[in-house]
């Protein structure tokens, strides 16, 4: 009977710790998951969103990072960035405080430094040294 009651004490546990989680997600005060995402992503090459060369591998990062940082609703497998990839990038700015969002993630800038959680920038193959 006490292993019975030791089970559903920590099947009430874990299921409290869960509702928790989920609820400092939605409320954006968890972020937990999102850095641990970020911290694990690829780096960009070039420019995603407004004006950006929007390379499908970049692309389909970024999209995945938004998703994660923001619940954005993207699809990631894509790799095409439109109207509501730009958007999304926009509001990721705002959230991070940015005065004027401008819809654009450059690889090495700050907003990617604060959308991947510092990842650095990929340099090209072959060899080249393009700056970012």
């Amino acid at each position: 009977m006490l292993e019975e009651l030791k089970a559903r004490l920590l099947a009430v546990i874990s299921g409290y710790k869960e509702m928790n989680a989920a609820k400092k997600q939605e409320a954006g005060t968890d972020n937990a998951q999102p850095q641990k995402v970020a911290a694990t992503a690829k780096a960009i090459t070039d420019s995603v969103g407004q004006g950006g060369k929007n390379n499908p591998e970049d692309v389909k990062i970024v999209k995945a990072l938004l998703n994660a940082k923001i619940n954005a609703g993207l699809t990631a497998e894509d790799g095409s960035c439109g109207p509501k990839t730009i958007a999304a990038i926009s509001k990721f700015q705002q959230s991070v405080g940015m005065a004027k969002p401008d819809g654009r993630i450059d690889a090495g800038g700050n907003t990617w430094k604060k959308l991947s959680g510092g990842a650095t920038v990929t340099p090209p193959a072959g060899g080249e040294t393009k700056p970012p």
